[in-house]
């Protein structure tokens, strides 16, 4: 399928690079906000080339699959999950790494009367992007980290997210807003790609703070391997 090439080539892609791209939180517990900025805006340009362009739905968005290069450039790898989206931009059953699935994900109908319609494949991947960047600020899972799903899905709801009080005290206001945003448990209320990519918070990125980082991180790298 054309799924499958484009696929085959991200996959290829990926492999001739694998010296160079390393996942954005290697060695890290948290991520700065300056460089958060930068991933997030790569990130969304990815996802809405894919949602556009492709008609593709990413469906698994997380910081293991958010990739680095020496010069600060990002890459979303990983796209075995992926999937082709309806014309209503749907897709039709639940794939990805759960902790990151959104809530309308995990709605499904068990009604033979209410046959499940799918969930928007945008929305889904905003949701997952929106977990990543509050992991990569604050090191930590907005639920309750759990093994059963259904469990998850209770937690999604019982309310809104709620920010870390003492993390969340270094963070702007503009960076805060974005985050709680993109983690709207109503898919109607939940940011869209194109106006988190004209968001101030966005469109200020110094991608000058990406590579600094970046560089960081691949000499920490090279020093442990020099001294294993």
């Amino acid at each position: 399928t054309n799924l499958q090439a484009c696929g085959a080539v991200m996959s290829l892609k990926e492999e001739a690079v694998e010296e160079r791209f390393v996942p954005a939180l290697k060695n890290a517990v948290t991520i700065s906000e300056p460089v958060c900025r930068c991933i997030v805006r790569d990130v969304a340009q990815g996802l809405l080339y894919l949602h556009e362009k492709l008609n593709i739905a990413h469906r698994d968005v997380k910081p293991d699959n958010i990739l680095m290069g020496e010069d600060g450039n990002v890459q979303l790898g990983d796209m075995g999950s992926a999937d082709f989206m309806d014309p209503q931009g749907r897709v039709k059953n639940t794939k990805g790494t759960y902790m990151f699935m959104s809530p309308e994900s995990m709605r499904v109908s068990t009604s033979p009367e209410e046959p499940y319609e799918g969930h928007s494949g945008r929305a889904a991947d905003v949701w997952a992007l929106g977990i990543s960047l509050y992991v990569m600020l604050f090191g930590e899972m907005p639920f309750k980290r759990t093994t059963c799903m259904e469990q998850l899905f209770a937690q999604l709801a019982e309310g809104a997210v709620v920010l870390p009080d003492d993390k969340a005290a270094s963070v702007s206001e503009d960076g805060k807003r974005v985050l709680l945003s993109l983690l709207q448990s109503e898919v109607n209320d939940r940011m869209t790609l194109p106006a988190l990519l004209e968001h101030p918070w966005i469109k200020g990125a110094d991608s000058a703070e990406a590579a600094r980082y970046a560089r960081l991180v691949m000499d920490d790298m090279a020093t442990s391997s020099g001294s294993a």
